[in-house]
């Protein structure tokens, strides 16, 4: 009986050994592709159910979707920035844009205020002369000074009206603004 049981020990004894090095030779084998594959673990016929193998996938499988994950929000970070980036320029774009309007409209602003005040003076001269250029008399002038917010002062008008005269064409284009604001 003693020998049976030595013979049947040294046979497990066996087995197990054999098992023992064909588990480690899978296991390096693992370990390689691994090392070679890191994004594809494989599970072998013999290993699918060694818990310790699962967990080591699991842990793969997470930092594998942590990094896709990283790998996205990177993408999106650098997505962002470029529309951000798009979206400064033209902002930028348009503040200059916007700047160079208002310029143009104060310079064009100006432009009509100097051709306003220069028609101004041109009325105020030829009134003063007493020159009629439309055969219209007087009247015209002092109208078209009145709409050009000009005050019809008494020294404006020539030097041979008398005040009768300066007040009835006073009179007449003031009468004529009234009408025109009613």
């Amino acid at each position: 009986m003693n020998g049976e049981l030595s013979t049947e020990l040294n046979k497990c004894h066996t087995e197990f050994m054999i098992n023992d090095v064909k588990f480690n030779r899978q296991l390096e084998i693992l370990n390689m592709e691994y090392k070679t594959e890191k994004n594809k673990p494989v599970i072998y016929g013999e290993l699918r159910n060694n818990h310790n193998y699962i967990k080591v996938i699991n842990e793969k499988e997470k930092e594998n979707h942590k990094l896709k994950i990283l790998k996205d929000l990177e993408i999106n970070k650098e997505e962002f920035k470029e529309i951000k980036d798009k979206y400064q320029n033209l902002l930028n774009s348009n503040r200059a844009k916007i700047e160079k309007l208002n310029n143009d409209i104060k310079d064009i602003k100006n432009y009509f205020n100097s051709l306003t005040l220069t028609e101004r003076n041109y009325y105020e001269k030829i009134l003063y002369k007493g020159i009629d250029t439309r055969s219209d008399g007087l009247v015209w002038i002092a109208r078209r000074l009145l709409e050009l917010d000009s005050l019809l002062e008494d020294s404006l008008f020539p030097k041979h009206l008398d005040i009768n005269q300066i007040s009835y064409i006073k009179s007449v284009n003031i009468d004529t603004k009234l009408n025109r604001l009613h």
